[in-house]
């Protein structure tokens, strides 16, 4: 994360044009939830949108990062988070309990997180949900930006519902 003393000076910078550059965009588009995506796995998607939604945390006091990617639990393991106390956001579709309930905030976070504790394959058809876009209809009210951690692109059909409700794509070349 960028704000570690260990991480390179240009590395950091390079986020923080990134979020300049986005933060224009966001205004003049008026933008406030961004899928970050790549054409193939590994290609560092969740790295940018953990050091995106930190830089953005600088900027605005409202940053939610959601991690879209329901086949894998990256960020509760990067964060160093206990996953016993975070709610995993995609049974709130199955429990029908409100997503927001879903939404966690660290301590050591200045955005909130809603995170996958499970890897197990979820319905793609929830993401093209009412449910969903009502609450990212909400969000938008609640939030300055949004930011979501999505799957690649490759052979994903989760990642072109991400694309379709979402307001802006980063595409994540390595």
């Amino acid at each position: 994360i960028i704000t570690d003393p260990n991480v390179g000076f240009g590395y950091s910078e390079t986020v923080k044009k990134i979020r300049t550059n986005l933060i224009y965009k966001m205004r003049k588009k008026d933008i406030k939830v961004i899928f970050i995506t790549s054409t193939l796995p590994k290609e560092g998607k969740t790295t940018v949108a953990l050091n995106l939604a930190e830089a953005m945390s600088h900027h605005y006091n409202n940053v939610l990062l959601i991690e879209g990617d329901c086949q894998k639990k990256d960020l509760v393991k990067r964060l160093e988070l206990d996953d016993e106390e975070i709610a995993d956001w995609k049974t709130g579709f199955e429990d029908r309990k409100i997503l927001a309930s879903h939404i966690y905030k660290s301590d050591k976070y200045k955005f909130k997180l809603m995170l996958n504790t499970t890897d197990d394959n979820f319905n793609v058809e929830n993401l093209a949900s009412k449910k969903l876009c009502d609450f990212l209809s909400t969000m938008k009210r609640d939030t300055d930006v949004i930011i979501v951690d999505g799957p690649s692109i490759k052979k994903r059909s989760d990642a072109e519902m991400w694309a379709r409700i979402c307001d802006a794509s980063v595409l994540i070349v390595k």
